[in-house]
């Protein structure tokens, strides 16, 4: 996904996207971009951020970094499912939450995205519209209320919020 839509590499304010890390090697270097990534699926994945190093052990964890920052990235067991939030310096602001189980999103003025990293949930707004979203689906909002029933108790959402 990227907004605007339509935005190219070198235009968009913000991107989120779902990659599968099928072996050890260096990430993109993305001058004016901050990123964040999300473990989604796999045992683990260590990150080499310039000096530091870093390691996502458990599904759902996060770690940010800046776009110009060296990475490489080696998974602990082949794959490593990562969700990635980047947003472009000065054009976006992205705030990240976990969910797991159920919730209520209160009415917020600005756009969200909402990413099932695992199981399902029954999303329904105040007007009683419904919709089930599976692992793997997404979902914009902007300023509506919404109830997100969890399907199971391992159901987990992403959610992306921003600011421009």
């Amino acid at each position: 996904m990227v907004y605007p839509e339509h935005a190219t590499a070198q235009d968009y304010l913000w991107r989120l996207s779902v990659a599968d890390i099928i072996e050890p090697g260096d990430f993109s270097v993305l001058p004016q971009i901050d990123r964040t990534l999300v473990l989604l699926k796999g045992a683990g994945l260590q990150l080499q951020l310039a000096k530091a190093s870093c390691v996502l052990a458990h599904c759902l964890q996060a770690v940010s970094f800046k776009g110009e920052t060296p990475v490489s990235g080696k998974p602990a067991d082949l794959p490593a499912r990562v969700l990635n939030l980047m947003t472009r310096r000065g054009g976006a602001a992205a705030l990240l939450n976990v969910w797991q189980g159920s919730f209520t999103a209160l009415i917020e003025p600005y756009t969200r995205v909402w990413f099932v990293a695992d199981g399902s949930y029954q999303c329904r707004d105040t007007d009683g519209d419904a919709v089930t979203l599976d692992s793997g689906d997404a979902m914009f909002t902007h300023g509506e209320q919404i109830s997100f029933i969890a399907n199971s108790a391992e159901a987990a959402m992403v959610e992306a919020g921003f600011k421009y």
